[in-house]
C-alpha cells in the first residue's frame, strides 16, 4: 500500500486496501495498532477515490476516519481532524448535500460551540473558515459571511510574513463576495482595504501583481459607479506600473486602458501632464502595433493639437508648428487607414481638419488652408445630401471656406461659407441646441458679407436666421455684435454728408434703424442671461478665466450701448468683479465693483424697471461695503452701506416688496452694529479676519481658546517683517463660570 501511495502504482494500491481490510477483521490486533491501520486504510481510499471518483471509496475513508478519530484523545486529535474535515468538504463538492458541510464543521470544532474557536489549532481554525466560506459562497445567508470575516479576523492576528499576506488577500475576497450578496458600498470598501494591505505585505513576485490585478477590477467598479476622483487617480497609478512590467499583447491592453482612464480625468481637470501623458502613450501604442491604429493615430492628431491649443501662449511658433506637423503626420495616417464605417472615418477627417485648421492659422499658408478646405470636403462627401449625418461635415466646411476667405480674400469663400452653413441649418431632423450653434455661425458670415456689400437681401437672411431661434451663449453674443455693427455702419454711411458709397436710400435708412433698435434689445436680453451664466458658473467652479470671460463681454457691449443701458451693463459688471474678488481675493477687484454699484444705484430711476434695477445695485453696493468694513474697519465704509441701502429700500418700496423686506432687516442690523461697543466679540466678524489688512491671524484660535478656557496668545509679534525672536506673551483666561 505505500508503494501505491508513493510511486503512484494502482495495482499495488489496490492490493494494499485488500491486505489492510483482512488485517482489520477481527479482534485479535491491539487498538493502537488498529486504529493506525485503520487510518493507512482511510488514506489510500482517499487516494484512489482521487482517482476514480468512486464515492464508495470516499464513504468508506470518511467512515474509517471518523472511528479512528473518535478513538484520538485531544493532544493528537488535530491531524485526523483535518483529515476527516477535508474529506467530508470533498463530498460535499462532490454531491452538493449541506449536510457534508455541517459534519465537517462539528469535526473542525470537535462537538463544541462557536465561542470556542478563538481556542482550535490554526490550521483546523483555518480549515473551518474556508467550510464556513464554501458554505456562504452555496448561499446568500450574510450572517454565514460575518462568521467567515469572524474566523478570518482570529487567523489574521495568527499569520506572518507571506501568509499573513495570503491571508489579507482572502479576508478581501469575502468581503468582494458579500458585496455580490449584499451590494452594500461598505462591503466592497473594506475588500478594497484589505486587498490595499496584502498589496503592501506582498514583495515583488506573482502573488503581489495578482493583488494588484484583483484591486485594480475593485476600484475600477467602484469608480464606474461612484466617480471618486481618488479612485480615478490611484487607477491610473496602478495601471502606469502594471504597463511597466508587461510585454507584448497584453502590454497593448494595458496601455489602451491607461489611454481611457488618462481621458477619463482630462475632463475634469484638463491637466497638461495627463494630455502629455496620453501623448506618450498613443505614440507608443503606434510604435507596437504593425501597421498603427488608424483610432490610435486619429486621436494623437487630436491630442498634439489640443495641446498646441492649450499651450500656444506659452510656446514659440517653431515648437507650435513641430507639433503641428506631426499631428498632421499622424492625422494623414490615420485617414488613409481602413475604418469600420463612414461615421468613423467622419471622425477621423474631423480631427485631421481640426489641426489642418490650427496649422494654416498659425502659418498663415495657402496651402494649409486649401488643405483644410480639400478635407472638410472629403468628409461631406461621406453622406447623401440632406441627412443629419452630413451637418458636422458641411458647418466644417462652411468654417474652412469662411477662415480661407479671411486669410486669402477671396469673394467665392465667403459665399460658398454662407451657401453651405445655411444648407446645414435647413437640413430636417436637426436638434435644436445644433441649429442655435448652426445659426450663429451663420450670422457671423452674413453680417460680414452685409457690412461689406450692404444688400438688403443678406441682412434679411440674417434676420431669418435670428428669427428661428438663438440662446443666451457667448457665440450668439459675438454674432448679434457683429450685426449690429454691420447696421449701423450702413446707418452711418446714410446720414453721412458724402452719398453713401453702397447706395443705401432714406428708405432703407428708416428700416435700417428700427431693425439697429430691435437687435439692441435682442442683443441685451441675450448679453445678461449669457454673462450671468459665464460668471455663476465661473464662480461655482473657481475659474477666473470664465469670470474674466464674462467680463470681455460686458466690455464689449458697453461699446454699442446708449447711456441708459451702459449704466445697467456697469451695475453687471459691478457683480462679476464681486464674483472674481470671492476667488481673487484681490483689494482692486473689491474697491472697483463697489464704485461701480454705487455708480449704477445713483442712476436716474424714473420707470419701474428702472427702480428695480437700481434697489438691486443699491443692495449689492451696500453688501460690497459691509463685507469691506467687516475686513477693513473702515467706518465710512459703513456710513455709506447705510446710504445705499435708505435709497434702495425707496426705491424697492413699490417695485420689490421681498427685496423691501431683506434690505430693511439688513438696514438695521448695520445700524444695530454702528452702536456696538468695540469689545464686543461677534462671531460672524471673527470669520472675515485674517483676510486684508494686518488682521491678526490669531483671532480665531484665540476665540476658541477662550470658549474652552485655555491660554491665548497676543499675537502682537506677528506683524514684524524681520526674524525675531518670539516676543508673543500668554493671557490666563478666566473661568468657564465668568465666561
Amino acid at each position: 500500500m505505500e508503494r501505491g501511495l508513493h510511486e503512484d502504482d494502482e495495482t499495488a494500491l489496490d492490493r494494499g486496501i485488500q491486505l489492510v481490510r483482512a488485517s482489520l477483521t477481527g479482534d485479535h490486533r491491539p487498538l493502537p495498532i488498529d486504529g493506525e491501520a485503520r487510518h493507512k486504510l482511510s488514506l489510500a481510499l482517499w487516494s484512489r477515490f482521487g482517482r476514480s471518483a468512486d464515492l464508495a471509496d470516499l464513504d468508506e475513508a470518511i467512515r474509517l476516519g471518523e472511528r479512528t478519530l473518535s478513538q484520538v484523545e485531544d493532544p493528537g486529535r488535530e491531524k485526523y481532524a483535518e483529515f476527516v474535515a477535508t474529506m467530508l468538504t470533498r463530498r460535499y463538492r462532490t454531491t452538493g448535500l449541506v449536510a457534508d458541510l455541517e459534519r465537517a464543521e462539528e469535526v473542525c470544532r470537535g462537538g463544541k460551540g462557536a465561542e470556542h474557536d478563538k481556542d482550535l489549532p490554526t490550521v483546523l481554525l483555518a480549515l473551518l473558515h474556508d467550510i464556513r466560506l464554501t458554505l456562504f459562497e452555496a448561499g446568500t445567508d450574510l450572517a454565514v459571511a460575518d462568521d467567515v470575516i469572524r474566523l478570518g479576523e482570529m487567523l489574521l492576528g495568527r499569520t506572518k510574513g507571506e501568509d499573513h499576506g495570503f491571508m489579507l488577500a482572502a479576508h478581501a475576497d469575502v468581503y468582494a463576495l458579500r458585496f455580490q450578496r449584499s451590494q452594500s458600498p461598505a462591503d466592497r470598501d473594506k475588500a478594497i482595504e484589505f486587498r490595499r494591505r496584502a498589496q503592501d505585505t506582498y514583495g515583488l513576485g506573482a502573488e503581489r501583481r495578482q493583488v494588484t490585478l484583483e484591486l485594480h477590477q475593485e476600484l475600477l467598479q467602484r469608480w464606474n459607479q461612484e466617480d471618486q476622483p481618488n479612485d480615478l487617480d490611484e487607477l491610473i497609478e496602478m495601471t502606469s506600473a502594471l504597463v511597466a512590467e508587461q510585454e507584448g499583447e497584453e502590454r497593448v491592453f494595458l496601455l489602451r486602458h491607461l489611454n481611457d482612464l488618462l481621458w477619463a480625468r482630462i475632463q475634469r481637470t484638463i491637466s497638461v501632464d495627463d494630455l502629455n501623458s496620453m501623448i506618450e502613450v498613443l505614440r507608443e501604442l503606434n510604435r507596437l502595433n504593425d501597421p498603427p491604429d488608424g483610432q490610435d493615430l486619429s486621436h494623437l492628431c487630436y491630442l498634439l493639437a489640443l495641446r498646441n491649443r492649450r499651450n500656444h501662449a506659452v510656446i514659440d511658433l517653431d515648437e507650435a508648428v513641430t507639433y503641428l506637423d506631426e499631428a498632421v503626420a499622424a492625422g494623414r495616417a490615420s485617414v488613409e487607414a481602413p475604418a469600420s464605417d463612414a461615421h468613423q472615418m467622419e471622425g477621423r477627417l474631423s480631427n485631421l481638419f481640426g489641426t489642418l485648421g490650427l496649422l494654416a492659422e498659425s502659418t498663415g499658408s495657402a496651402q494649409a488652408y486649401n488643405d483644410t478646405v480639400e478635407v472638410a470636403e472629403r468628409a461631406a462627401g461621406l453622406f447623401p445630401a440632406g441627412s443629419t449625418d452630413s451637418v458636422r461635415p458641411l458647418m466644417n466646411l462652411s468654417t474652412s471656406l469662411w477662415a480661407r476667405f479671411q486669410a486669402l480674400g477671396d469673394p467665392a469663400d465667403l459665399d460658398q461659407a454662407i451657401s453651405y452653413g445655411q444648407s446645414a441649418l435647413d437640413t430636417p431632423g436637426l436638434d435644436e441646441a445644433a441649429r442655435v450653434e448652426i445659426g450663429a455661425t451663420l450670422v457671423v458670415s452674413l453680417a460680414f458679407k452685409f457690412h461689406r456689400r450692404g444688400d438688403e437681401a443678406t441682412l434679411r437672411q440674417a434676420l431669418a436666421v435670428i428669427e428661428r431661434g438663438i440662446d443666451a451663449s457667448p457665440a450668439w453674443v459675438q454674432s448679434l455684435q457683429g450685426l449690429i455693427r454691420a447696421v449701423a455702419h450702413h446707418i452711418e454711411q446714410a446720414s453721412g454728408p458724402e452719398p453713401s458709397a453702397d447706395n443705401t436710400t432714406a428708405d432703407n435708412e428708416r428700416t435700417f434703424r428700427q431693425i439697429h433698435t430691435g437687435l439692441l434689445g435682442l442683443y441685451e436680453q441675450t448679453l445678461w442671461l449669457s454673462a450671468a451664466h459665464v460668471m455663476e458658473l465661473g464662480a461655482t467652479t473657481a475659474s477666473l478665466e470664465l469670470i474674466d470671460q464674462s467680463l470681455k463681454l460686458l466690455e464689449e457691449a458697453l461699446e454699442l450701448s446708449d447711456e441708459e443701458r451702459r449704466i445697467n451693463y456697469l451695475g453687471l459688471r459691478g457683480e462679476i468683479l464681486i464674483r472674481r474678488w470671492q476667488i481673487s481675493k484681490e483689494r482692486p477687484d473689491l474697491d472697483r465693483a463697489i464704485e461701480l454699484l454705487v455708480q449704477a444705484a445713483a442712476a436716474p430711476a424714473e420707470t419701474s424697471p428702472a427702480r428695480s434695477l437700481a434697489a438691486h445695485h443699491g443692495n449689492s453696493a451696500a453688501t460690497a461695503l459691509y463685507r469691506r468694513f467687516r475686513r477693513r474697519r473702515r467706518a465710512n465704509d459703513l456710513r455709506e452701506a447705510e446710504r445705499q441701502l435708505e435709497r434702495a429700500i425707496g426705491h424697492a418700496a413699490t417695485t420689490d416688496t421681498e427685496l423691501h423686506q431683506q434690505m430693511s432687516a439688513f438696514l438695521d442690523h448695520i445700524r444695530d452694529f454702528g452702536v456696538k461697543t468695540e469689545v464686543s466679540i461677534v462671531h460672524s466678524d471673527i470669520m472675515e479676519f485674517d483676510k486684508e489688512d494686518l488682521i491678526s491671524p490669531q483671532a480665531m484660535m484665540n476665540l476658541e481658546a477662550w470658549k474652552a478656557g485655555e491660554a491665548r496668545k497676543s499675537g502682537l509679534s506677528w506683524v514684524h517683517t524681520q526674524d525675531i525672536p518670539d516676543q508673543t506673551e500668554s493671557s490666563e483666561p478666566p473661568t468657564p463660570e465668568v465666561i
